[in-house]
């Protein structure tokens, strides 16, 4: 009978280190005023875009509202044929 066997596997670890990261300056005040110009803009608010999107999802709404209730009624004609149906079909 033959047996193979494979050596245990060993566990490394990485090695200690001992450096430390110092961290980062705190900024002067230059450098915050620079901070809150980039990020107190304000975006783009333009009238014509807003009201694009206002009747872009309206119109979208719409569809989706008939497309559901025509659904729904295709659904209830298919009921009322199989429960009700006409003298002569059955």
């Amino acid at each position: 009978m033959i047996v193979f066997s494979q050596p245990a596997p060993q566990l490394v670890l990485p090695p200690e280190t001992t450096v430390l990261i110092d961290a980062p300056a705190a900024p002067d005040a230059e450098q915050l005023q620079a901070v809150d110009a980039v990020f107190a803009q304000d975006p783009d608010t333009s009238t014509a875009a807003c009201l694009l999107g206002l009747w872009s999802s309206a119109i979208v709404m719409s569809d989706l509202v008939q497309g559901h209730l025509s659904h729904e009624e295709k659904e209830v004609e298919e009921l009322d044929d199989e429960e009700n149906p006409l003298p002569g079909e059955e």
